[in-house]
């Protein structure tokens, strides 16, 4: 039986494109939203002196790739092999995942760049590269996507930490500072 049409049929003889699709797997903001949230990639050294941080989950970063390819999560073999999918640049997470490679000492080529890690896992389903993201990207996607593999990294410093970053001493809206409050009972 033939194999299906591939959604990019005909263009293996072109050079390599790195593509951004920053909306791709967006939900749009409805009409009249009060409050949309926002994301803020910082490293705890890069916290503004007037804002302070509380680190609420951290865990460890893992590479993603498309069917059972690569046994491994050697970075430098997958850069080797597959071109890769990415957050956006600007990103804490893609900032994370630049570091990680930085540690290793190994260059990779960034084919797409996307908005969410979860768009980023399914492009990586659909065969279109390897990817480094959050353990927590991962949860389900085998069933969602098929033909993902994900692997465990050799460095632990290779890690995805979400925090609550605020003014110093203390937020100054009421329902911010009664938030910590909730958090603080809690942890």
């Amino acid at each position: 039986m033939p194999s299906p049409p591939s959604a990019i049929s005909g263009v293996t003889s072109t050079p390599p494109a790195n593509i951004s699709a920053p909306r791709i797997a967006e939900a749009e903001p409805t009409a009249g939203a009060c409050c949309t949230p926002s994301t803020v990639g910082l490293f705890a050294d890069q916290v503004p002196a007037d804002l302070t941080h509380r680190v609420l989950a951290d865990e460890p970063l893992v590479a993603v790739v498309p069917g059972e390819a690569h046994a491994g999560a050697d970075l430098a073999e997958l850069a080797g092999g597959l071109p890769f999918v990415e957050m956006r640049a600007e990103s804490g997470l893609r900032q994370q995942v630049d570091a990680a490679f930085a540690r290793a000492g190994v260059a990779r080529r960034v084919a797409f760049e996307l908005a969410t890690s979860d768009a980023v896992v399914r492009f990586v389903g659909l065969g279109f590269g390897a990817a480094v993201v959050p353990r927590s990207a991962t949860v389900g996607e085998r069933d969602e996507v098929g033909g993902v593999t994900v692997r465990e990294l050799t460095d632990p410093a290779a890690r995805h930490p979400i925090s609550l970053v605020h003014r110093r001493p203390e937020p100054t809206a009421p329902s911010a500072r009664a938030f910590l409050r909730l958090l603080g009972s809690h942890g």
